[in-house]
């Protein structure tokens, strides 16, 4: 067993929910920031796919950049320990939500809803603040058993997926779970929460589209499901105020008339202008390569499937 991971899981995070909440997310940053710096492989390539996106960054700014977003999710680790003592009385203390009109006036219409974000800030928590405002949510999520993991992580993940649920109301989907229960969510006109930017599993269908400066090639799973059920799609994100979050959710795209690769960019458009703004806060540059790999010369386009990839 890895000590470190079991220490983190089973000890570190929860010892902090005793704390005052200041001192407890300024413990975990550092823990954050300093778990960083033992992994310098990933950091390395982390700092490469900043650089290729933002070449003005020295490597100073590159490196704090990425040290602030390891303080950042280790900030979002915490927030899952302290769910229980997220309420409605105290909830404004940690997250507030911006433009909760849009999502309201789009449930009003009476048709299914889908929430669509990336691996952004503690994105987890508009979420749990929608579920205390009595917005219930479903959820996609990863699959959470990967033998991969070590066990105190799988632990953690099954841990954070009940603290959501009891918060949200809705289903926790996980990504290999049969269509059908996703297709129940919007087809009750439920509310759905995705995160998009994940990368491409090797049977998803995918189309390539631009995205931080070069060519993505992601999933067009969520763009059918929602074509197939008739959901209005909206982007919210999670910025960090403080130790506080800022949910923003935005109106909803207007895909009508577009093909799979240019409603996809449609729809990345406000996570790239996201990103752009707060690069500290995107979790995945060091994957950028997979998420924007070089196209093979000669590569064929992907067909496209009959059922949601």
């Amino acid at each position: 067993m890895n000590t470190r991971v079991w220490w983190r899981y089973r000890v570190f995070y929860p010892l902090l929910v005793w704390l005052p909440a200041g001192i407890a997310y300024r413990l975990a940053t550092a823990a954050g920031r300093r778990s960083a710096t033992r992994e310098p492989a990933a950091l390395a390539a982390a700092e490469a796919a900043l650089g290729e996106v933002f070449p003005a960054l020295t490597p100073a700014q590159r490196r704090a950049r990425l040290l602030a977003l390891s303080g950042l999710r280790a900030r979002e680790t915490l927030d899952v320990y302290r769910l229980r003592r997220l309420r409605p009385d105290n909830l404004e203390r940690l997250v507030t939500l911006k433009g909760l009109a849009h999502l309201q006036r789009a449930m009003a219409e009476g048709r299914p809803v889908i929430l669509y974000s990336a691996h952004f800030g503690r994105l987890i928590m508009p979420a749990m603040a929608l579920g205390i405002k009595g917005i219930q949510t479903s959820c996609l999520t990863a699959d959470i058993d990967d033998a991969r993991e070590p066990a105190p992580r799988r632990r953690f993940l099954a841990f954070k997926l009940r603290e959501m649920q009891r918060l949200m109301g809705g289903d926790m989907i996980q990504r290999s779970a049969p269509l059908r229960r996703l297709y129940r969510v919007l087809h009750d006109k439920g509310v759905l929460i995705v995160i998009l930017d994940a990368p491409p599993a090797a049977s998803d269908v995918v189309e390539r589209f631009p995205f931080l400066g070069g060519t993505a090639r992601l999933s067009v799973g969520t763009l059918r499901l929602a074509r197939r059920t008739d959901a209005l799609l909206l982007p919210y994100f999670a910025f960090e105020k403080g130790i506080g979050v800022e949910g923003r959710i935005l109106p909803p795209i207007d895909l009508t008339g577009l093909d799979d690769a240019t409603a996809l960019a449609r729809l990345f458009a406000p996570i790239e202008e996201s990103i752009r703004a707060r690069p500290d806060h995107w979790w995945l540059w060091q994957i950028l390569n997979v998420i924007r790999p070089p196209r093979a010369a000669g590569q064929a386009r992907e067909p496209h499937a009959p059922e949601l990839a």
